[in-house]
């Protein structure tokens, strides 16, 4: 798995662990010394007993991943041998809730969601040359307003896939490539995009609540007014990405890279950009109301228009004086600079 929910929290408690158990050595070696062993009934031995814990556990969750993991790729294969046509089928047919066993499973979700993955290798299109030596650009594979939230898709090839207008809400997309795919008006709820390719991706006017897309690779994609409001893109890589007009009401931008990025008139109430990397981005006209920008590098942004109103920017780098005065209601702003304020204008 490259960046899952599981590898990602294993490694870093992989590390965790283990200085764990050269505290633990230590301490023991300690214990030996001094009162020959006597109080590793007390302290010792229940620590070692919660590492012990916490490897199992770490354990347990690889596991059944790798279960998973697997279980999809087998489907993968089967599905492989079903024509196109039945497959299309398969993800279209509609579902009469009330008939008998009719109701949706989880075994379903997995095998539509299989489905989706053969259907999108056996459909998509080689790139042809022409006969100057240029290539034509291949067509988008068709699974528009497809209907299968909760759908399984963790590292699947879905690059250049066309989702727009579909119901995905609930998925676990984690580790997938999603490069030039079009999720344009699509249903993209509560889903995990954590680790994603998602190059040159669109997902204007797509619903992203609550979606988390940390450490995913946005750098280049349209979010034209798209709703994140309480998503999470921390660590994300989004250099030269497009959140014009898009709602990032309290949304997770910690650590992010939003380096030219454009963010015009974006609804970034309450936001964190925290250690975040926003230098040469546009952010004219943005709500930026009780946004965070602590340890922010804003070296040449832009904020001509947007509304400052409660910004903390006390601990941000790259700021300066005209910046800011091109900007709404900058005097009730937080600046390391607290002479900025008072200051007549020019």
């Amino acid at each position: 798995m490259n960046v899952d929910e599981a590898s990602a929290p294993t490694a870093v408690s992989g590390k965790r662990v283990l200085r764990m158990a050269r505290l633990v050595s230590r301490a023991f070696s300690w214990c030996l010394h001094t009162c020959g062993g006597n109080c590793c009934r007390t302290w010792l031995l229940p620590g070692f007993l919660v590492a012990i814990l916490w490897f199992a556990g770490i354990g347990m969750i690889w596991m059944e991943n790798r279960r998973v993991g697997g279980q999809l790729q087998q489907a993968v294969q089967d599905m492989r041998m079903i024509s196109q046509p039945r497959l299309l089928a398969m993800l279209y047919e509609p579902r009469r809730e009330n008939e008998p066993g009719n109701v949706v499973t989880g075994a379903h979700v997995r095998t539509r969601s299989a489905a989706v993955v053969a259907f999108v290798q056996l459909s998509r299109p080689t790139i042809s040359t022409r006969s100057d030596g240029a290539k034509r650009q291949a067509k988008l594979v068709n699974l528009q307003e497809l209907e299968l939230p909760g759908a399984q898709l963790t590292e699947a090839d879905l690059k250049g896939v066309d989702f727009s207008s579909a119901n995905l809400s609930s998925s676990d997309l984690r580790g997938a490539d999603l490069v030039a795919s079009n999720f344009s008006k699509a249903n993209l709820e509560e889903v995990r995009f954590r680790g994603v390719q998602a190059g040159q991706v669109r997902m204007e006017q797509a619903k992203l609540r609550g979606a988390d897309f940390q450490a995913a690779d946005l750098q280049g994609a349209e979010f034209f007014q798209s709703m994140l409001s309480e998503a999470t893109i921390k660590f994300g890589q989004c250099k030269d990405a497009s959140f014009r007009e898009a709602g990032l009401r309290g949304a997770n931008l910690e650590e992010a890279d939003f380096r030219g990025a454009n963010l015009v008139a974006a609804d970034l109430r309450d936001a964190s950009f925290r250690y975040s990397k926003l230098a040469g981005a546009n952010l004219s006209e943005a709500d930026l109301r009780g946004a965070q920008f602590a340890l922010a590098d804003l070296t040449g942004a832009k904020l001509q228009g947007a509304n400052l109103e409660g910004v903390d920017f006390r601990e941000s780098a790259g700021l300066t004086l005209p910046q800011v005065r091109l900007a709404k209601n900058w005097r009730l702003a937080l600046f390391r600079q607290p002479e900025w304020v008072s200051q007549e204008a020019p």
